[in-house]
């Protein structure tokens, strides 16, 4: 049986960074499965630099945190999928 792009598992929508309830960031529904968690793979990559490379200033430990939030959301939205 051969898959279509109609049954491959997609992305749900799940939202990420709220302030007051509201969302700043979001992670789209109908993405495919692999792509997201390609791009969450690259992102945690990011984060693994910065961590084994970085100096410890207060930017680089936000800038990772803010990577590592968008890598979860990325794999949240895969979950359900998989």
């Amino acid at each position: 049986m051969t898959t279509t792009e109609s049954t491959k598992p997609v992305t749900i929508a799940v939202s990420f960074c709220k302030n007051d309830g509201k969302a700043l960031f979001g992670v789209k529904a109908g993405m495919p499965v692999g792509y997201a968690l390609e791009q969450a793979s690259i992102l945690m990559k990011c984060v693994e630099w910065l961590m084994l490379n970085g100096t410890g200033k207060s930017v680089e430990t936000d800038t990772a945190q803010y990577l590592n939030d968008m890598a979860r959301a990325l794999v949240d939205a895969c979950h359900p999928a998989v």
